[in-house]
């Protein structure tokens, strides 16, 4: 028995040093992890803005070819719901243009000094 105690006194630097090294390796899969999580949300992040660039350039060909993709019947949709789009744009674009002409003809003068955050709305003066 006293030869039994003697031996795990002489050895429990052995077991610390495992345990530590077993901690270590666990820590460093843990942060391998998290890292490689952060390259694939930033991988995702690039995909996402590079989708926008090359559908921003797609409208600006279309706009030289209107028959550019008319092969694809899903493209011509998401087209036609587009120029939907934008022609509602334009004519709220146009409506809001025609009120500030209505506005200035009456002499008022609208001042947006303050902003919507801090609840006030801008002054009008005649």
């Amino acid at each position: 028995m006293e030869k039994d105690w003697k031996y795990k006194i002489e050895h429990v630097g052995d077991l610390v040093a495992d345990w530590i090294e077993a901690a270590i390796d666990a820590a460093s899969g843990s942060v391998s992890g998290v890292v490689i999580g952060y390259h694939i949300q930033k991988i995702d992040k690039k995909k996402g803005k590079m989708a926008t660039r090359i559908g921003g350039r797609v409208i600006e060909m279309r706009k030289d070819n209107p028959d550019l993709l008319s092969y694809d019947e899903q493209m011509v949709t998401l087209f036609t719901d587009l120029d939907e789009l934008l022609t509602a744009r334009d004519h709220y674009l146009k409506e809001r243009e025609e009120k500030k002409q209505r506005v200035k003809r009456c002499g008022v003068i609208f001042k947006p000094e303050d902003t919507a955050a801090e609840g006030k709305v801008g002054t009008a003066t005649a």
